[in-house]
């Protein structure tokens, strides 16, 4: 006697049909896919934009850094222009000093008597007290500047006391005097005191000759 089959589903030899199950796996894979591609694809864009900006960050700081050393080449430029016109004011203004002294210096009457007047001046610069210059002044003779500064100051004022003592010497005729005139304006006291005792010293040591 048959019997009927109750089912198909209950049976052990059944089939399953996979073919709806691989579609959404298939279908989830692609999505997957789509949306790493998109990501990459926007994070290539971001590496590609972050790089042009660097790139033009580092061509704004090469201009910047180009500015910075034409501006420092041109300060430096102004420094040195600043430096030589102080330096050409502080020997104008050393040269007018010594000249005034010089003018009121030869005012001077002596009676029967060729007066050789030598006027000293120095002046310190104001910028650096440290530096001083000696300027001679004499109405047959031209004398360079002395440049005095704190490590050759016996030697500068050696040098000048020479050209005092030769300046005597070149005058010793009958009936001629040399005048020794100190300028006292912008003088640092040492060297005020310096001078003064050369001048002392050569007035004793040619009496009649020098005053």
């Amino acid at each position: 006697m048959k019997r009927k089959n109750p089912g198909s589903s209950s049976m052990p030899n059944a089939s399953f049909d996979l073919t709806p199950l691989l579609d959404v796996i298939f279908i989830c894979l692609f999505i997957v896919i789509i949306g790493y591609t998109k990501v990459s694809a926007m994070a290539k864009q971001e590496a590609g934009e972050a790089a042009a900006a660097n790139k033009e960050l580092q061509a704004e700081n090469d201009r910047l850094s180009r500015s910075n050393e034409e501006l420092t080449d041109r300060t430096a430029d102004l420094e040195e222009q600043v430096a030589a016109l102080q330096e050409q004011n502080f020997d104008a203004a050393a040269r007018e000093q010594a000249y005034k002294e010089a003018a009121e210096d030869l005012q001077r009457d002596v009676i029967g008597t060729k007066v050789m007047v030598m006027t000293i001046s120095c002046t310190y610069n104001p910028a650096d007290s440290e530096r001083r210059k000696i300027t001679i002044i004499t109405p047959d003779r031209k004398y360079d500047p002395i440049e005095v500064r704190k490590e050759n100051e016996a030697s500068a004022f050696k040098q000048l006391s020479g050209h005092m003592e030769k300046y005597i010497q070149l005058h010793d005729k009958e009936g001629e005097i040399v005048v020794f005139g100190l300028n006292t304006e912008n003088i640092l006291v040492r060297d005020k005191e310096s001078i003064n005792d050369i001048i002392n010293l050569l007035k004793n040591r040619y009496k009649n000759k020098a005053f």
